[in-house]
């Protein structure tokens, strides 16, 4: 097995200011020596033109589909990170300027030297390709079709079989009463989401039901059986064309956490003021969906970083921080909220192993999930692995324990404080969503194990002309992307430590 293909390394742009084209965010010394390009990197890397396979694709899908299956679960258990989704790839040739160097030290193969087409920049950071990332889409892409088995088994197959036992036959009809919410409750153990659990059986209990209150149950009639399961096989082909995930390749990103060094990538007042290191290696993942089950005429990208640091020292080839977004909102989650301590050291005495045997090449591998209906995508586990022999076992038993996620979840009651404190200051969170759903976003957002967020005041792109711009005219008020004034729980963190508020 090998490491899936990525596109770079580049120096970092920043997600949003390519998206959206803010210029006002980015070094200007970046832009004036055209070390970067904001329309190309997201044409070509965050948004690039794509468009859904064509109506053969399906057919074969929908006739064929079960004899691929296998192959395609192997292929995610492999990491093949393959798109069926069409992207146009013309931009590689325009985007070759903007590629960075790598060159490897002879004396330490941890290490690269990092420079630029024009020869720029030279310094010694961790070899990417000694501690890459890979992101694993397993569960997004296959786990109501995972529910969707159990309930045919709990169903079709193991209720049945209960009827035959004697002493069983009087409490049955009171068990399957009660099969949806016991069967909810083995779907939510296992996947950790409620929708998955509520909705996932829905069509073959449904199917059930009627076939069983209409007397054409087999085994005394099974064509309308058959005809059902069909029908439920169609809805889920149909879920599969506009809901699974279409992960594009990856981008690397160089971040150079130094504002006087004429690669850093930002006007300092929008800058990540939190990070530490000095270097980073970050991985970015955009990920394609083709609908939303709330807004099916339009598709959905998310995106998924991971900063490794790449400067020397004890941290070298540690993943720091993870960003993902919200109501468009930029989060960035600690990877010490999302691995216990004990399995933290064991990551540290895995690495340390790894910086011993020169020869091989690790990855972290990030489990990663998607919400059903909005596709927010939220880490399931993170683990250091080699891409050797014995993978097929240690990818099987990483599964199975990602379905037990760990995840510091945070309370709204924790910041209500401070909440009411922004509010009389005239700042209202999320101040876009209705006042009735405003609550439960908010619960939702917060409950999230982020420590800091940018873009605070949103990213639409209706207000953002504006409001994030570091040239606009007085008297409009100019938004900082990492606003400390806006930093939630770095505030109610010194709160509780008996630091100031403000």
């Amino acid at each position: 097995m090998r490491t899936p293909s990525y596109n770079g390394p580049f120096l970092f742009c920043d997600y949003w200011a390519s998206v959206l084209g803010l210029r006002s965010l980015i070094n200007p010394r970046l832009l004036e020596r055209e070390a970067l390009s904001l329309g190309l990197f997201k044409n070509g890397l965050d948004r690039p033109q794509a468009r859904l396979p064509k109506l053969r694709y399906y057919l074969i899908t929908f006739i064929a589909g079960p004899l691929f299956l296998t192959y395609h679960l192997a292929a995610q258990l492999g990491f093949v990170l393959r798109s069926r989704t069409k992207v146009d790839t013309s931009f590689r040739d325009a985007m070759a300027k903007f590629q960075l160097l790598l060159t490897e030290d002879q004396e330490d193969r941890r290490y690269v030297r990092v420079t630029d087409a024009r020869g720029g920049l030279g310094h010694r950071v961790l070899n990417p390709h000694r501690m890459s990332v890979i992101s694993s889409l397993f569960y997004p892409t296959y786990k109501v079709f995972i529910a969707s088995l159990i309930t045919v088994l709990i169903t079709v197959i193991f209720i049945p079989l209960l009827h035959d036992v004697n002493f069983l036959s009087a409490v049955m009809p009171f068990f399957e009463a009660l099969a949806y919410p016991l069967l909810f409750a083995i779907l939510y153990l296992i996947f950790r989401d409620v929708l998955t659990a509520l909705l996932a059986p829905m069509p073959l209990f449904a199917v059930r039901f009627l076939l069983r209150y209409s007397g054409t149950m087999p085994p005394e009639n099974w064509a309308p059986f058959v005809l059902g399961m069909g029908g439920c096989a169609l809805v889920f082909y149909l879920a599969e064309w506009f809901f699974i995930p279409r992960p594009l390749p990856p981008a690397l990103y160089f971040y150079v956490n130094d504002p006087q060094d004429p690669s850093f990538p930002y006007r300092p007042e929008h800058a990540p003021y939190w990070l530490k290191g000095r270097f980073y290696w970050v991985w970015r993942f955009v990920t394609l969906f083709p609908a939303e089950l709330n807004k099916p005429w339009e598709p959905d990208w998310e995106r998924l970083e991971v900063w490794v640091r790449a400067d020397a020292g004890e941290q070298i080839g540690m993943i720091e921080w993870l960003v993902t977004d919200l109501h468009y909102r930029e989060l960035w989650i600690n990877y010490r909220r999302l691995v216990p301590e004990k399995e933290r050291k064991a990551h540290r005495e895995w690495l340390s192993r790894h910086w011993r045997a020169e020869s091989r090449e690790g990855t972290w591998l990030i489990e990663a999930d998607a919400h059903l209906v909005y596709h927010a995508q939220f880490v399931r586990g993170i683990f250091p692995m080699h891409l050797g022999a014995g993978w097929v076992r240690e990818r099987l038993w990483e599964l199975v324990k990602s379905a037990k996620m760990y995840r510091a979840r945070d309370r709204r009651q924790d910041f209500s404080q401070v909440l009411r404190n922004l509010d009389v200051a005239g700042e209202v969170i999320l101040g876009e969503i209705s006042e009735h759903l405003r609550k439960f976003s908010l619960r939702d957002l917060l409950s999230i194990p982020w420590d800091y967020w940018r873009f605070p005041e949103g990213v639409t792109s209706a207000k953002i002309a504006y409001l994030y711009d570091s040239d606009s005219s007085q008297g409009q008020r100019r938004a900082r992307a990492s606003e400390p004034g806006l930093q939630i729980k770095e505030i109610a963190r010194k709160s509780q430590s008996g630091g100031s508020q403000i």
